[in-house]
């Protein structure tokens, strides 16, 4: 990103990728590239560094203004039985089955799960537990199970997230918010994908956000 706006950007160098496993680009830090191509990748452009790109560290009398913002696709409000396979939506519905969070070993650079304490980027890491949270959401037309990952599993429940911990050593705990949260009304912003092993799509939410129903009324009115 900078004062213009943002950008995806895909390396498929070696040499560029462990640039990026060494640590050497990270947040923050100034990048410059040089011979890289456009292509489109769903309806979105993308920066594409291959073997022929040159990629600059820090380069020397270059500046970038003040970036305003994440990078965030545009998304496009559709009912879920108009889904396809790898749309960006918002979609909206009512959580009709909830099931147990679950947690796994993550490294605290990458977020990639851990196996054995090493992670495949960084090594031997001190891990943390990331939380997945899975459930149904029903709209009237169809329904699609959804999988949170992160802070979004907080964003559903309406917890912080050092309580969403605590349902990894209590996980009876969770039951009381499970029947609160059944039965409510949620707008979520992901990416629909296909799981091959039960041949069904699936939403990936990377934003959730309880629906106001008054809010909602307003809009179709207007």
């Amino acid at each position: 990103g900078d004062e213009t706006g943002t950008v995806r950007v895909v390396m498929w160098d070696t040499n560029h990728i462990r640039e990026i496993e060494n640590d050497n680009i990270r947040l923050d830090r100034v990048i410059k590239l040089k011979n890289a191509y456009i292509k489109e990748n769903n309806g979105f452009r993308e920066v594409h560094a291959g073997s022929k790109s040159i990629l600059e560290i820090n380069p020397v009398n270059e500046s970038v203004g003040e970036v305003t913002g994440k990078h965030e696709r545009s998304v496009t409000s559709k009912s879920l039985n108009a889904l396809e396979v790898n749309d960006f939506a918002e979609v909206r519905g009512t959580i009709v089955q909830l099931f147990d969070p679950k947690f796994y070993p993550a490294c605290p650079e990458c977020n990639k799960k851990v196996q054995d304490g090493k992670c495949v980027s960084h090594g031997v890491v001190k891990f943390n537990f990331v939380p997945i949270l899975n459930f149904v959401l029903d709209d009237g037309s169809d329904n699609i199970r959804v999988v949170c990952f992160r802070d979004v599993v907080g964003e559903v429940i309406g917890v912080e997230k050092e309580k969403v911990q605590g349902f990894m050593d209590n996980p009876a705990s969770f039951q009381d918010y499970k029947n609160k949260i059944l039965g409510r009304q949620f707008v979520l912003n992901g990416k629909v994908t296909k799981n091959m092993m039960f041949d069904r799509l699936e939403f990936t939410a990377s934003k959730a956000q309880e629906l106001n129903v008054q809010e909602a009324l307003q809009d179709i009115i207007s």
